[in-house]
């Protein structure tokens, strides 16, 4: 349940910064955007918490995962912390910090990759071509204007499709065959739940 419930809170703050920009003339707006730095760390939050639960047989993967996912976290910390103003809008301003964010993305960008491939969800493999088109379209200015923003709001939409399949799915799926882990330990594998 932890790793769905991460999911979920990684997929309502992208959402609400995707509304917020998507909607930026609408009155409540400015709310969502004034609560952007709370977004970006539920965001990686969520992602640190389903990565801690989510089951991948092969351990080094799991680790890398990760690991990929702490320097993103870092990263961010180390943005916001140095240049002044909300997270996502220095982003924005300046796409060159997503060289410093860009691992936690990379490390989402795997977690979908591990749905797509186990459970074939269609919506895991939209966002595991969509969140680099979107990060590296940003970081490289290819992506631009409305083009940009439709972009974030796909990604934001099967986020918010993703996370909220997951809770169909059943729990079996997420917990893993056991046995596996208790093979591949005793193989050396470093399996681990």
């Amino acid at each position: 349940m932890g790793y769905r419930t991460g999911l979920s809170l990684l997929a309502a703050a992208c959402a609400s910064q995707a509304l917020a920009h998507t909607a930026a003339d609408a009155p409540w707006a400015g709310v969502l955007q004034a609560g952007s730095d709370v977004a970006a760390v539920s965001a990686i939050g969520g992602l640190a918490m389903s990565l801690s639960l989510i089951h991948i047989y092969v351990a080094p993967i799991k680790r890398a995962l990760q690991a990929l996912a702490a320097v993103g976290a870092v990263g961010a910390a180390w943005v916001g912390l140095t240049q002044g103003g909300p997270l996502l809008q220095t982003l924005e301003l300046h796409p060159i910090y997503l060289l410093a964010v860009g691992p936690a993305a990379a490390a989402l960008t795997g977690v979908c990759f591990k749905e797509a491939l186990c459970y074939g969800k269609a919506e895991a493999a939209v966002l595991m071509l969509g969140i680099p088109v979107l990060c590296l379209g940003h970081l490289t200015g290819l992506l631009a204007g409305g083009l940009e923003l439709a972009a974030a709001d796909i990604v934001a939409i099967f986020l918010v499709l993703f996370a909220a399949r997951k809770w169909t799915q059943p729990v079996s799926d997420d917990v893993g065959d056991k046995s596996v882990f208790e093979y591949l330990a005793k193989q050396g594998d470093g399996a681990e739940l």
